[in-house]
C-alpha cells in the first residue's frame, strides 16, 4: 500500500465521518427550523378550514331546526283542540322562558334588555359576553348575518339576552330588528 492508498483510507474513514457529523451538526436546527415552519403552516390551514367546515354545517343545521321547529308549532293548532293547544304552547313556553337571573342581575349592574310587557328598549339588565356566548357560541367571532340566522331558535329570554348585549354594546340594527320583531 501506498501514501495515496493510506491518505484516501485515512481521508475516508477519519475525516469524511468527521466532516459529515460537523455539516449535520450546523445543518440541524436550520432543518428543524424549515420543519417546523411548514408544519406549523400546514396545521393552521386545516386547522381554518376544519372551522370553517364545522360552522357551516353548524349554520346549516340550525336553520334546518328552525324550519322544523316552526313547522311543528305550526301543527299545534292543527293538531290539537283549542284547550290542548293552549296548554302545549304553555308548556313549551315555560320550558324556554324560564326566568333565571344572569350574572349582571347577581351583580347589581345595569344595561339594556327588552321585556315582554314594554317595548323592547325599556327594561334595564348588563349583558355581558359570556352570557350572549352561553346562548350562541362565538357570538363575538360571527357577523350580524349569521347571528340572525340563528336567531329564530332561540327562546324569549336567550332573545333578550342577545338583544341586550346587542344594544349595550356593538349595536347592529339587523340584530336588533331580528330579535326585536322575534320579541
Amino acid at each position: 500500500m501506498d501514501d495515496g492508498d493510506l491518505k484516501k483510507l485515512i481521508d475516508y474513514a477519519v475525516y469524511a465521518p468527521v466532516g459529515i457529523i460537523h455539516s449535520i451538526a450546523e445543518a440541524l436546527p436550520r432543518a428543524v427550523e424549515e420543519g417546523r415552519s411548514v408544519v406549523e403552516s400546514r396545521a393552521a390551514t386545516a386547522r381554518f378550514i376544519g372551522q370553517m367546515a364545522v360552522g357551516m354545517a353548524e349554520s346549516k343545521a340550525q336553520e334546518q331546526l328552525a324550519e322544523v321547529r316552526k313547522q311543528a308549532e305550526g301543527l299545534i293548532d292543527l293538531v290539537l283542540p283549542e284547550p290542548w293547544a293552549d296548554l302545549a304552547r304553555m308548556v313549551l313556553g315555560d320550558q324556554r322562558e324560564e326566568p333565571v337571573p344572569t350574572v349582571a342581575q347577581e351583580e347589581g349592574r345595569v344595561a339594556t334588555v327588552p321585556t315582554e310587557s314594554a317595548a323592547p328598549k325599556a327594561a334595564q339588565i348588563e349583558v355581558d359576553l359570556g352570557e350572549v356566548e352561553a346562548v350562541i357560541p362565538n357570538y363575538a367571532t360571527l357577523s350580524a348575518t349569521q347571528i340572525t340566522a340563528k336567531l329564530d331558535l332561540l327562546s324569549k329570554r336567550e332573545l333578550k339576552l342577545v338583544y341586550g348585549y346587542e344594544l349595550g354594546h356593538r349595536g347592529r340594527k339587523t340584530i336588533l330588528a331580528k330579535a326585536e320583531k322575534l320579541l
